[in-house]
């Protein structure tokens, strides 16, 4: 997928191999760069809390009650160190990042 944002507005948006914007992709470590990307920029405007702040105030109540939500904090998901069960054991069939494929 190619996607060209500029000012706010989209574009450039181009598909290949048969995908569409409907297409599921997996970005694993391309989230850690757009979440701290949108993240500094919500921080400017004030729209968001500081890094050790926790995240479960800006989550839905079904998961902000979670114990390990109520742990996390902004500086925890830009590490990447959020704590959630996922394994990366691609040679595993079962495993989480497997599943994404």
């Amino acid at each position: 997928a190619w996607v060209v944002l500029h000012r706010g507005k989209l574009v450039d948006e181009r598909y290949y191999a048969g995908h569409s914007r409907d297409s599921v992709f997996p970005v694993f470590s391309v989230t850690k760069s757009v979440l701290g990307t949108l993240t500094a920029i919500a921080r400017r405007r004030g729209e968001v809390p500081e890094r050790t702040e926790s995240v479960a105030s800006l989550l839905p109540a079904g998961v902000s009650g979670d114990r390990q939500c109520r742990r996390m904090r902004w500086q925890d998901l830009l590490d990447m160190k959020s704590g959630a069960r996922f394994s990366e054991a691609y040679e595993r069939a079962e495993s989480d990042v497997a599943r994404l494929y």
